[in-house]
């Protein structure tokens, strides 16, 4: 493994996937076995992870996946403390950590979509790429959801393309 991490779309994935644990290890807490499947394939193709290294226990329904990697953990909290510079562009990385974060700490409601406990970062990503938020308590509500959806609907395992395009015709 390299002293530097190589960015592309699915470590942009990655790292907004875990951004809430890298502190402790590399991982994720969902009940949505799609996330869990695309977060651990992603793992192991990226990052050349073995399959009997992911440590998978489930209660109540959300699954609990982590994998310990010092060198690797430390690549991962190095990128993130640069995520305002590498994610200030509306592109691929950016939709892809976005997606991440959206995957494993969103969820929509009868008030829209919303993130959970996004910090200064994240909210500064958001708002450099045209997304805008309001917050209440812990969540961050997104005020432009259909800009939103559309921007991860291409990245994201939860939002799809029909599901996005549904979304749409209902604000209609």
């Amino acid at each position: 493994m390299s002293k530097k991490l190589k960015l592309n779309p699915n470590v942009s994935y990655i790292l907004g996937a875990c951004s809430h644990t890298i502190n402790e290890y590399i991982g994720i807490r969902s009940r949505y076995e799609k996330v869990v499947e695309k977060f651990v394939k992603l793992s192991m193709d990226e990052f050349g992870i073995e399959p009997n290294k992911v440590l998978i226990s489930e209660e109540h329904g959300v699954s609990d996946v982590k994998f310990y990697n010092s060198k690797l953990k430390r690549l991962l909290a190095d990128a993130l403390e640069r995520k305002t510079r590498l994610f200030k562009y509306r592109n691929d990385y950016s939709a892809e950590y976005v997606a991440g974060l959206f995957d494993v700490y969103g969820g929509i409601n009868q008030k829209g979509p919303y993130l959970i406990s996004m910090d200064s970062g994240d909210l500064l990503i958001l708002e450099n790429i045209g997304i805008h938020t309001m917050q209440q308590g812990s969540k961050s509500y997104i005020i432009n959801p259909s800009a939103f959806m559309g921007f991860i609907a291409n990245h994201s395992v939860l939002v799809s393309k029909e599901r996005y395009a549904k979304s749409v015709a209902d604000a209609r």
